[in-house]
């Protein structure tokens, strides 16, 4: 009987989501589908930057806190998308942590109600694969936005034994995509190893309508996608959606 959910996500945030599914009952496997990878970049001026932005928690993994700490400038602002990122500044001692967002859309909207936004220069760390317009959006307002690369992302060349068993004997009940990279990396290695028949038994949960879009060629037993793009409605998605082991 299908009842795993397979969350393919990087391994620390794939352990934090199966740890807090497992409060609700739900048995998860955690399979990785990028790996994270430190970039070398030279460190830039922090002290001219008004706000940095960061939407990723691994793009706080590259940098040194506590020597980011020294250099910023005491009056810049950091604006981040999800709890886990503000909560590691504050354990470093970093102070001027804005209002984190639930998405890059959200963080736009937060960033739209400053009336001095024209007038002030930000960074945005990212990574190579960059999934959001946040840039351009704050631009088109007049902000001015210098982008770092300081991390990527490559995919991964295979599945696990663990991931392999659970597909071929149909233990898997679903699967959560959070970005199209990950969807697109995961339907690769199903077609490497010839697994397109199990998806026929799992429902596919997507963070968006058009991650949910980029899997729907492939014969799924129901493609779901959350109506908001951040994890509180992806949890709801999976309680309406999935059914927990206890």
């Amino acid at each position: 009987m299908s009842h795993k959910i397979l969350i393919p996500r990087p391994k620390e945030q794939g352990d934090a989501t199966a740890l807090e599914l497992k409060e609700f009952g739900y048995d998860c496997l955690v399979e990785p589908m990028l790996q994270y990878q430190k970039m070398d970049f030279d460190l830039p001026e922090w002290r001219i930057y008004d706000g940095i932005i960061i939407t990723s928690l691994n793009a706080l993994l590259s940098l040194d806190i506590l020597a980011l700490k020294k250099q910023i400038h005491p009056k810049t602002k950091f604006f981040c998308v999800g709890e886990k990122t503000p909560h590691m500044l504050k354990s470093h001692g970093i102070k001027g942590i804005g209002p984190y967002a639930q998405n890059a859309q959200n963080l736009a909207d937060i960033l739209w109600g400053d009336k001095k936004l024209s007038k002030k220069r930000f960074l945005y760390l990212r990574g190579v694969h960059a999934s959001t317009n946040l840039p351009a959006l704050l631009k088109n307002e007049g902000a001015q936005v210098d982008e770092l690369i300081v991390y990527d992302m490559p995919p991964v060349t295979t599945l696990s034994a663990s991931a392999l068993y659970h597909l071929k004997t149909h233990t898997l009940q679903g699967v959560l995509f959070f970005s199209t990279r990950t969807a697109q990396t995961f339907l690769n290695l199903i077609d490497q190893h010839d697994l397109t028949k199990p998806l026929q038994n799992m429902k596919v949960l997507c963070l968006s309508q058009s991650i949910a879009d980029h899997v729907r060629p492939y014969k799924w037993k129901g493609v779901h996608y959350a109506d908001t793009p951040d994890i509180e409605t992806m949890f709801n998605l999976i309680k309406t959606t999935c059914k927990p082991v206890k």
